[in-house]
Order: structure tokens, then C-alpha cells, then sequence
């Protein structure tokens, strides 16, 4: 026996239990009688905990997913059942499964022996339908937060641009937006800012390192091409006018204040540059090389030049105002060190007129302002025109009333830059990165790109272009839903809103409220009159009721289908006496009754119900009205809050959630007979509120600003979207996949919950 020990020392408990019996029924005369020596056969150990494996980050949608578990089996004796949460099951130790749907699913593994022990444990899943923002900017990284779909490639404002090339460029804008292009604005990336601040002034000393500038000190810096960004702040609250930067270390800020700031250690520390008096506005040529421009002229007062930085000033000759004139200088540039450019505006006696007037003074300088030659401005143009030099003789003029020129020759000839053509629109912004290179931005917020000069426009810019305001947006799964404007439009997607299509506007008016039933194509909307449509087919197209049923809706701010049948809607002035009157619908909004009123008070906008018996609404200080009885009797109920309420949403048949005005939010745990004040996290208007789940909820509103609560609204984090205008509608279709639409008709999509 010693040998055996020795040859099997390797081997598992089982095979030796196995071969020990073995040899003891055959020193017994073998394996048949009943004299034999019978030894228990040892089983197979599970594991003290068991542990799934799976990835941690959310996987795509359709793609096969591998799972694993910490049971070491060489024998193959135990027993696998995977429970994958949507449905489907395998028995395999490690399988792999693709979902068919977006969502958080809760997988779960039964572990089991031979002997009958087992074991369980449970892992979530996240599963994310990334197609439907891929290629999109969005609020975080990798298609991560909420992506922009409408309209593309962003809805932000956009404030200035910058190209090193023809090909290559940057915008910023509005709520910390920052988009790159590397194909002259042909498709637009975004890129993390890592701000929520207005981004207002971009410059790329070249195609890696960039500086921006925006609101209350804001500093950004990249050394890679906008891979990455680097949070910086020249520690003022003034908004910056420039930004302009020699290299990665050594960058400067005018702000509109007439101050200016200097780094020369990449932006640790910041210097304010000091002009020699009160009086004067300063221009920058470079970290040292600076000039201070006097506010007011009185015949005597000059320019001032520094070449360190400030701290020694020499005073420079004025170009040559006519004598007794007061004069305005109001800017001053440099295309390089030598060649600049100074605007100025005349006050003048006229004897001939008999009364001041006031006319137009530019100069430009190519001896560093030893001396200056005058500029003559283009014909009809006007006091406040913008003048810009753009190299050592190029200079651009553009006003309200003077289309954009171009001069090469000090003004003596002038040549109009054809602008695009955009019909029921006008041009309004300007931006000339070279003679050639000019971006010019229509009313609508669209902007073009020309590198000939303006011989040929392209349609190239960062910001899309406004639409209606969507006031109620609806999805029927993860890829077909539907959208509806404020001014009757509607909006369609069969691709989870990767691309959205006009739909046949049935109203004049507009719409305000929509419903679909969550297994049906049957819905319902409110149009501007108060008058609450039907569709039947997904919202393709509507049937206005009756012109006479029991009871003439009027000024109807919200309804809640219960199911097909079933239906209630509420006015806030409905009812004779100005006060809040409910309407009820037993034939699926063919017609419609009169049922209890407020009786006591006005202005409820807003209703949902938890089951066929059990509804709540809301409205003005904070009130609440609750029924029992299937909205034939409703009765007043306290939040414990004083602010407008807008909006109410049931999490399960007994949780209510009612968000309003200041970022209110109230909760009610039986139905809405009683509430408790949430602490909210802002203080702005929220206008919706939806839950995909009794744990799972949203609200949005204000400002952009997107809530998030995952225990049923008793505790409610911000889910920044990335958008500054305020929000009308949020949809899910699960924890993953939603939806946010609003003013400017825009519309945003989330793959990952907000996240």
C-alpha cells in the first residue's frame, strides 16, 4: 500500500477512495456477496463562496457575453443552472450569452453536488445598446452620459472656432461643449472638457498644443490634440475677451474688463499685467511684448508699449486725429509684432452741419506704430463697423449693414467676400483665421466654412440648427419612438433615434402631452386647444374628438390612460367657477365627462394613477388631490412644501413622485394621503418625471438639468447632460436606454443610464 501512496499522491481524494474499496472487496473474495466492506464515497467540494465573473464595464448589446464561476470541477460531477435574468437559461459550467435587449439584468448561478448541497449567488449584468450613440458627442467619455441626437452634431451654442489648417479645427461653446474636427468640419467629435462652464475663446498654437478660455477663470490646455485636457484658471471671475499662446507654456488673457493675464510655466501661475494708468485697455502681442490703449483721446494722451511684460512702459505717437477732435480709441491688433491695426471714432465739430459729428478713423502700422498710414474705410460703412488684420495686409471689415469686405491694399480698394446663401436666414457671425479661411454662422446657429476666400461655402459647423421645442416625447421599444412639438410637428425613429425623420403635422396649433398604452400602438396627445387626440397607429396620425360630448374639455393640461378604456384628464380653470375640473373617459377617448372637482381651488396641472381606483394630482403651493374611488370624488391633501408642482409619476401602485418648480420634489408612500419633502439636488424647474422601474426613476427640467433616483425617489443625484436649455420630456425604455427632449427641438440618448 506504501507504493500506492507514494504513485498516487497527485491524485484526487475521490480516485483514491475508489481504488481503497477496490482492494478491500477483492482481498474479500470480490464484489458480489454480502460479507463485503463498503466505504463511502467522498464528494465533490463546493466552494466556500461562490463567485461569477463577468465583465465589469456594460457590454454591447447582441454580443456574446462569457460567464464563469469560481468551482473548480475536474471530475465534471457538478450541476450548473444559469439563470440569465432575461428569460433564457443555460446548464453549462461556462456558457456564454448575448441579451436581446438593453437593460441591468440580475444573473444568477445555482451551484450543486452529487450530494445534493448547493449553492447560490447572484451579479448584475448591464447591457447597453451603444449603436444608438455611436458617432455622437456626448456628456462623458466613449459614448458614455447623454449623447446629442438632435440636432447633430450638437445643440449647444457654439462662441469661436479655431483652425491650424484647412482640415483641422476646434469649437467651443455653450455648458462646456468642445468638438474637434480633422476634416474641415465634415463630422465634429466631441471631446471632454471636464467643465460645465462656458467655454468662450479657443487658439492652437498648433495641431497638438491648444489653450481655451471661458466664463468665471476657466483655463484649458492640451498637449495632445485634445485627446486630453487639462483644467487651468487664471484666477479671475472677468470673462475672457482672447487667449492667445506662443507655445505650451507661455499663453495670455485679455478679458473684457481691459485687464490681462500672462503665464510662463503652462499655466500654474498667473501674473496681471498693470497698464500704465486707469485709462487705458491692453493688447497683446505676446507674454511680453504689450500695448495699452487710452479709452478717451484728448489730444495729448499715447499709446503705451511694453516689451517686458508691463513692468517698463515707453509712450507711442497717436495716429494723427484731426485737431480738435476728441477721439474714441476703441481697438487695437497685431498680426505679428511689426503690423497692427488701430480703430478709433471722431467727435467733431461740423460748421458747415452745425453740429457734432462723428466719423470713422482707422490706421495701420507696419514699423511696430512709429508710424501709421490711414486706412480708408469701406464705402457707406458706418461708426461701430468691426475691422480684423488678419496678416501683414489683409484686412476684413463687416457691420450690421455692411456686408463682409476685404481689403489687401490700406483701403484703397475694397472687395466684398461672398457670403453663403441661406434662404430666410441672414449671416451674423464672422470668424478670419487667414484671407482665406473664414467661418461664417447664419441666424439659425448654422455655420459654414470657406478655405477659398468664400468662393465655395460648406455647410461645416459644430452647433446644428434649432427646430420647434419638443414638448412630449414617447418610445414604443428601444428603436421606434416619437416625438412632438410645440408647434404641431412631429418627429419619427425606427433606429433608437440615431436619426429622426419629419412626420406629417397633424395640428395647427401644437402639441403638449402625449400617452401610448406601454403593449399597444392606441395613445393619446393634448393639442394646444386643450382638446385631447387619438391615434391608433403609433401616432401617425390623430383623430380629434367630437365637437360635442358630455362635457367640452377645456384648457386641459394633463390626462393618464389607465388602459384602453379608462382615462382621465384634468383643467386647471375648467370648471364654472375658475376652479379645477376633472374629465373622465370610459371609451378610450371617443368622449368624455364631467367628474368631481377641486371644489375648493385652481390651477391642478398635472395627474397620474396607481391602479383603477387610486390617482393623485398636483398643482399651485404644493397642494395635492387624491381619489379613491376612480376620480369620482377627489379631496386636498399637504406635501409639506409651498412650490408649484408640474409634474407626478407613480414608481408602483403605492409610491408617488411629484417634482415642480425651485427643483421641488415630494413623495408619497400610500397612494398620495400623505407626503414628505425629498431633498432635492438643484434648484431648478423640473417639468418631467418618469420611472422605468419602482426603484428606477428620472426627472428633467431647467437648464438641462436630468435627474436620477435609483430607490424608488426617496433620494434623487444629477445626471449632467451637457445641454443649457430647458428640458420638457424624459423617457425610458429600461435602466439603460433613455431618452431627454426639449426646447430647440433637441433631443439627447443615454446607453448607459446617464452614467
Amino acid at each position: 500500500m506504501a507504493g500506492f501512496h507514494k504513485a498516487a499522491g497527485a491524485a484526487s481524494r475521490r480516485a483514491l477512495a475508489t481504488f481503497l474499496l477496490s482492494a478491500l472487496l477483492a482481498a474479500c473474495g470480490g464484489g458480489g456477496g454480502g460479507g463485503g466492506i463498503v466505504l463511502p464515497v467522498g464528494t465533490t467540494q463546493l466552494p466556500a463562496t461562490l463567485i461569477v465573473n463577468v465583465p465589469a464595464a456594460p457590454q454591447a448589446l447582441g454580443v456574446p457575453i462569457p460567464f464563469a464561476s469560481n468551482a473548480s470541477d475536474p471530475s465534471a460531477v457538478l450541476s450548473y443552472a444559469w439563470d440569465f435574468g432575461d428569460g433564457e437559461t443555460s446548464s453549462q459550467a461556462r456558457p456564454t450569452h448575448a441579451f436581446a435587449r438593453a437593460g441591468i439584468f440580475t444573473v444568477r448561478l445555482v451551484l450543486g453536488n452529487e450530494a445534493g448541497n448547493s449553492l447560490a449567488t447572484t451579479v448584475s449584468v448591464a447591457v447597453s445598446d451603444l449603436a444608438i450613440v455611436a458617432g455622437k458627442g456626448c456628456s462623458g467619455a466613449a459614448g458614455t452620459g447623454w449623447c446629442w441626437q438632435r440636432p447633430l452634431p450638437q445643440g449647444n451654442a457654439i462662441f469661436d472656432y479655431a483652425f491650424v489648417d484647412d482640415s483641422r479645427g476646434w469649437a467651443v461653446g455653450e455648458g462646456g461643449t468642445l468638438l474637434a474636427t480633422v476634416d474641415a468640419g465634415v463630422s465634429w467629435n466631441a471631446q471632454v472638457s471636464g467643465t460645465r462652464l462656458d467655454l468662450g475663446r479657443v487658439h492652437f498654437v498648433s495641431a497638438m498644443v491648444g489653450w481655451v478660455a471661458g466664463s468665471n477663470g476657466e483655463v484649458l490646455k492640451t498637449l495632445d490634440g485634445g485627446a486630453s485636457w487639462q483644467r487651468l484658471s487664471y484666477g479671475q471671475t472677468e470673462p475672457a475677451q482672447t487667449i492667445r499662446a506662443a507655445d505650451a507654456d507661455n499663453a495670455w488673457v485679455t478679458s473684457t474688463y481691459g485687464s490681462a493675464y500672462v503665464t510662463r510655466d503652462g499655466g500654474s501661475q498667473w501674473s496681471r499685467i498693470v497698464a500704465p494708468s486707469g485709462d487705458f485697455k491692453l493688447a497683446m502681442v505676446s507674454g511680453t511684448d504689450v500695448w495699452a490703449l487710452p479709452y478717451y483721446n484728448d489730444g495729448t494722451a499715447r499709446l503705451a508699449h511694453s516689451v517686458d511684460g508691463g513692468l517698463a512702459w515707453t509712450e507711442v505717437a497717436m495716429p494723427p486725429f484731426e485737431p480738435g477732435a476728441t477721439s474714441s480709441p476703441r481697438d487695437l491688433q497685431f498680426a505679428d509684432a511689426t503690423h497692427g491695426l488701430l480703430v478709433g471714432t471722431e467727435f467733431v465739430f461740423d460748421p458747415v452741419a452745425g453740429a457734432d459729428v462723428t466719423r470713422e478713423g482707422v490706421w495701420l502700422t507696419a514699423d511696430r506704430g512709429v508710424s501709421w498710414q490711414p486706412l480708408t474705410p469701406p464705402a457707406g460703412s458706418m461708426p461701430g463697423t468691426t475691422y480684423k488684420l488678419v496678416d501683414a495686409t489683409t484686412v476684413f471689415a463687416s457691420s450690421d449693414i455692411t456686408p463682409l469686405q476685404r481689403t489687401s491694399d490700406g483701403g484703397a480698394t475694397w472687395e466684398p467676400v461672398p457670403l453663403p446663401v441661406v434662404a430666410g436666414t441672414f449671416i451674423a457671425f464672422y470668424e478670419t483665421f487667414t484671407a482665406q479661411r473664414i467661418v461664417a454662422t447664419d441666424g439659425l446657429g448654422r455655420s459654414y466654412l470657406t478655405v477659398d476666400g468664400g468662393a465655395h461655402w460648406a455647410l461645416r459647423g459644430a452647433g446644428g440648427a434649432a427646430a420647434a421645442s419638443v414638448s412630449s416625447l414617447w418610445f414604443f421599444d428601444s428603436r421606434e419612438g416619437v416625438a412632438l412639438a410645440y408647434d404641431g410637428s412631429t418627429v419619427r425613429t425606427s433606429d433608437g433615434g440615431q436619426t429622426w425623420t419629419a412626420g406629417i403635422a397633424a395640428v395647427a396649433a401644437g402639441w403638449r402631452r402625449a400617452q401610448f398604452l406601454a403593449d399597444a400602438s392606441l395613445g393619446w396627445a393634448i393639442a394646444d386647444s386643450g382638446a385631447i387626440h387619438r391615434s391608433a397607429d403609433k401616432g401617425r396620425s390623430w383623430q380629434a374628438p367630437p365637437a360635442s360630448t358630455g362635457a367640452l374639455l377645456s384648457s386641459v393640461t394633463d390626462f393618464h390612460f389607465f388602459d384602453a378604456q379608462r382615462g382621465w384628464a384634468v383643467s386647471p380653470f375648467g370648471s364654472a367657477a375658475g376652479q379645477t375640473a376633472f374629465y373622465a373617459s370610459s371609451d378610450g377617448g371617443l368622449s368624455w365627462e364631467s367628474v368631481g372637482g377641486a371644489g375648493i381651488l385652481g390651477g391642478i396641472v398635472a395627474l397620474r394613477f396607481g391602479d383603477a381606483l387610486h390617482g393623485a394630482a398636483v398643482g399651485p403651493i404644493g397642494i395635492a388631490m387624491v381619489t379613491a374611488d376612480g376620480g369620482a370624488t377627489w379631496s386636498p391633501r399637504p406635501t409639506g412644501i409651498n412650490a408649484n408642482l408640474r409634474r407626478i409619476a407613480f414608481a408602483s401602485a403605492s409610491i408617488a413622485v411629484a417634482v415642480g418648480e425651485n427643483g421641488a420634489i415630494v413623495r408619497s408612500t400610500d397612494q398620495g394621503r400623505t407626503w414628505t419633502p425629498v431633498t432635492s439636488p438643484t434648484t431648478r424647474g423640473l417639468n418631467d418625471v418618469r420611472f422605468v422601474s419602482a426603484s428606477v426613476g428620472h426627472a428633467s427640467g431647467e437648464f438641462g438639468t436630468v435627474l436620477t433616483t435609483r430607490d424608488g425617489g426617496q433620494s434623487w443625484a444629477l445626471s449632467p447632460a451637457g445641454l443649457r436649455t430647458t428640458l420638457q420630456a424624459v423617457f425610458f425604455v429600461d435602466e439603460q436606454t433613455g431618452w431627454i427632449a426639449g426646447d430647440n427641438g433637441n433631443i439627447l440618448a443615454t446607453a448607459n443610464g446617464g452614467r
